[in-house]
């Protein structure tokens, strides 16, 4: 597996942490520091998981495939459902300050990831080198997710208080989309 490959998978298992970056900018636009810490979440677990699924090989696949979608779901529908929730309701605060916690950003970079987990054993199957494509896919993450954090910022703008409601309904939709 050439390294042309590696950024084409990598930039493939990258849309789902870059529309969830997107949409928690939309909701966090003023909180960069935390944004970028979101992108390197994002970057690692997207790393780690081929690597993960690679090393787990057979047991793993069987597991991810049939019940990765389904948890991908129930996160990011719980999520994008309270976020929703809260566009909905009219309140003066639609994002709370602490709305981005590192347990947040470990969940969603957890939900967003279950499929790099299949990757990897995939690539274990195929005979592929696990190594470049674990140096490759999570600087493409990276990349990407920092890309699509700066223009989630700037589209929050344009939605003003119903860029929480948007952002939910991104979540669900991609969490719809890994078990159809």
């Amino acid at each position: 597996m050439g390294i042309g490959e590696i950024i084409l998978i990598g930039l493939g298992l990258s849309m789902d942490a870059v529309a969830v970056s997107a949409s928690n900018a939309m909701c966090f636009p003023n909180k960069r520091l935390r944004l970028a810490e979101m992108a390197v979440w994002f970057a690692v677990f997207q790393g780690a998981m081929p690597l993960l699924g690679f090393l787990a090989a057979g047991a793993a696949y069987d597991l991810v495939t049939r019940l990765g979608g389904w948890l991908a779901l129930v996160i990011l529908g719980w999520v994008g459902g309270q976020m929703i929730r809260s566009g909905l309701s009219g309140e003066a605060e639609r994002c709370p300050a602490d709305g981005l916690t590192r347990r947040t950003l470990a969940v969603q970079a957890f939900a967003t990831s279950i499929d790099a987990l299949a990757v990897g054993v995939g690539m274990r199957a195929a005979g592929a080198e696990i190594f470049p494509a674990f140096l490759v896919i999570p600087v493409v993450t990276l990349l990407c997710c920092l890309v699509s954090t700066e223009a989630g910022r700037r589209i929050g703008g344009w939605f003003g208080s119903k860029a929480e409601l948007l952002g939910g309904v991104v979540l669900v939709l991609i969490g719809i989309k890994q078990v159809l």
